[in-house]
């Protein structure tokens, strides 16, 4: 039998193409699924949910890029988590939501939402809840979640078969939190 893992849906903001040079200003995360060893679960994605808003770390922006997010530069500055404990939260949630079960990180676009959460959990936290991995091969996700492979490698069916849509459900945690 497999290990357990627990899928994380992770959706970023960020004001530029690049961590370092440029900041991540939101993070939202949450738990879309389990998988027990042998059969994947979808849960619900409302349910056990992350985010932080964060204060930049650069005075560089791309503003086309902080559009997109519809986020208020100025008040981040002012107002936004420090990164530090952003990501130390962060990855406490990680460890909490997962247990004993490994963390799988899931995002589309994975490679975007991976390499500046793993630039920031490694700058501010020193390690990742996720290990060094991003997320698993396309072939191993459509096996777990008991589903057919796609050949054609269709981002629809990716995400449909981890029933993630990130950006919707890191939006939704987002308006809840702010919310309170």
């Amino acid at each position: 039998m497999a290990k357990a893992s627990v899928y994380i849906s992770v959706d970023v903001e960020a004001d530029g193409p690049i961590p370092g040079p440029y900041s991540m200003i939101s993070l939202g995360a949450c738990v879309a699924g389990r998988h027990d060893g042998d059969v994947f679960t979808p849960v619900d994605p409302e349910v056990q949910t992350f985010y932080r808003e964060l204060r930049p770390i650069s005075d560089q922006f791309v503003p086309e890029a902080l559009a997109v997010s519809g986020l208020d530069r100025d008040l981040l500055v002012k107002s936004g988590a420090e990164p530090a404990a952003a990501m130390r939260d962060f990855a406490a949630w990680v460890k909490e939501v997962s247990g004993p079960a490994a963390a799988v990180f899931t995002a589309y676009p994975a490679s975007f939402d991976w390499m500046f959460t793993y630039w920031y959990v490694m700058r501010f936290t020193g390690s990742s809840p996720f290990g060094h991995s991003p997320v698993p091969g396309h072939e191993d996700v459509f096996r777990r979640s008991g589903r057919a492979s796609d050949q054609r490698g269709g981002q629809g069916d990716h995400a449909q078969a981890l029933a993630l849509e990130s950006e919707a459900h890191a939006q939704r945690a987002g308006r809840r939190d702010r919310a309170r």
